[in-house]
């Protein structure tokens, strides 16, 4: 919701800028969630049928998901013919180009509990490191599954400045994410600190309510 209210805010500035006149935002949260359902909407609209859960596979795109490296997940997404024929001469698996059953993205993608497993028995021989090096040569879209520690410790986020560290007066510190923009080529600035149980009771009451204490 927040999203979509920002993308309201900007559209109606743009057109404020034409008419010169204001207008009033109204957003639904189950609207806008609604509203990143468009794959599964019309899924529904043109089968007549409910998607039902599916994990990481694309509904309509196959390989598109995780499978199982020797160390961990990796995600590829051969979106076309072009990709699936590098994947297969990455995995060196001729056998796969030449079987029917995998001959078509539809094919492909009704046989996708064929191919599962198939791509995972090749993928389990290395480690994600090892395939994303050979995938990225190959121009096929791949990336890791990453845990929480390794999200921290991933260099791009931190030469970013993602990473933004609140203090208490108890010398206690706790790791947040901070502002994932920059304006103008630098973080908003943040507190360093966060605010101790009842710190700013007066101030909303003076600001808001117009009280003396």
């Amino acid at each position: 919701t927040g999203m979509f209210t920002a993308l309201g805010i900007v559209a109606s500035l743009r057109d404020r800028d034409r008419t010169n006149t204001g207008a009033d935002l109204d957003l639904s949260m189950l609207e806008c969630t609604v509203a990143t359902l468009e794959n599964a909407v019309v899924r529904y609209a043109t089968t007549g049928k409910s998607p039902g859960p599916i994990g990481t596979r694309h509904p309509s795109i196959a390989p598109f998901q995780a499978y199982r490296a020797s160390d961990g997940q990796i995600v590829i997404a051969a979106g076309n013919e072009i990709l699936w024929r590098r994947v297969c001469e990455v995995l060196a698996a001729p056998e796969l180009l030449a079987d029917p059953k995998l001959a078509t993205n539809r094919d492909r993608s009704t046989h996708v509990n064929y191919l599962e497993p198939l791509l995972n028995a090749k993928f389990a021989t290395r480690t994600v490191a090892e395939w994303l090096a050979e995938l990225d040569a190959a121009g096929v879209p791949a990336a890791p599954i990453c845990n929480l520690e390794q999200v921290v410790a991933d260099p791009q986020l931190q030469s970013r400045g993602i990473w933004h560290t609140l203090s208490d007066t108890d010398d206690t510190s706790l790791l947040t994410a901070g502002t994932p923009f920059m304006i103008n080529g630098a973080k908003p600035t943040l507190s360093p600190q966060w605010p101790r149980l009842g710190e700013h009771n007066a101030e909303v009451r003076r600001t808001w309510l117009g009280a003396a204490s």
